[in-house]
């Protein structure tokens, strides 16, 4: 199962504003306990902003957290669960679904 680069940046972006806001922290806070500005914060959260190794252990000391809870991981959906999750989906929903299912299989 391959990852695209944008949703691994922008899942570890959800990471850190969720524990970012879990301890009640700004943006600005945060920027300042890691040596970064604000709108780098910023980017990182929106998965705009790339960061390095050694940037990701700064964010993990500065949110009070092991490195491995700012690391998503991905697994595929049971296909139960995946038939679920359709099903509950609107029409165009479903439709770019499959889309990008049947783009990624040829």
């Amino acid at each position: 199962m391959l990852i695209s680069s944008d949703l691994i940046y922008e899942s570890i972006g959800k990471l850190v504003r969720i524990r970012r806001e879990k301890l009640n922290l700004t943006q600005d806070d945060l920027a300042q306990r890691v040596g970064l500005k604000r709108t780098s914060i910023t980017n990182i959260e929106k998965g705009r902003q790339r960061i390095q190794v050694h940037t990701l252990y700064d964010l993990a000391t500065a949110l009070e957290v092991d490195l491995p809870a700012l690391v998503p991981t991905f697994k595929p959906l049971e296909p139960d669960t995946l038939k679920a999750r359709v099903k509950g989906m609107r029409p165009d929903e479903r439709e770019f679904v499959k889309s990008v299912l049947t783009s990624q299989s040829e």
